[in-house]
């Protein structure tokens, strides 16, 4: 499914800091880092491979793998859903939040490498 070429450890930063960047115009830096970490603990059972992301409070983001593979990108994927999601719990009345939007000018990599794929299968899981 996912063209290696196409998963860098740079297309998951970006992601990762536009969800993040969205979340923290939201509803502040303390939530969303709150949020994030949320996210991240209640996925991280069900992915482990999600050990191979670092971050911390001044939102440095690392991927650990320089060739991060498809299970990582899935496990990110559904990290993310789950991330906006929080978001969207939080802040009742929020709009629907379409990743497409946000991601709008990575589209092209998101789709070759199967991003979107696996972020809207993700939607339809209660963690």
């Amino acid at each position: 499914m996912a063209e290696q070429s196409q998963l860098t450890p740079e297309i998951f930063y970006q992601v990762f800091h536009i969800c993040l960047s969205y979340a923290q115009s939201i509803v502040g830096k303390k939530i969303a880092q709150d949020l994030l970490r949320k996210s991240y603990d209640k996925i991280l059972p069900y992915f482990h491979i999600l050990k191979s992301f670092r971050w911390d409070d001044v939102d440095d983001f690392q991927v650990v793998n320089d060739n991060p593979t498809e299970k990582e990108l899935l496990g990110f994927a559904v990290w993310m859903q789950q991330f906006i999601k929080e978001v969207q719990d939080f802040m009742i009345g929020l709009p629907e939040i379409s990743i497409e939007e946000l991601t709008a000018d990575l589209k092209a990599d998101l789709d070759a490498c199967g991003f979107y794929e696996f972020y809207h299968q993700a939607e339809e899981l209660e963690y």
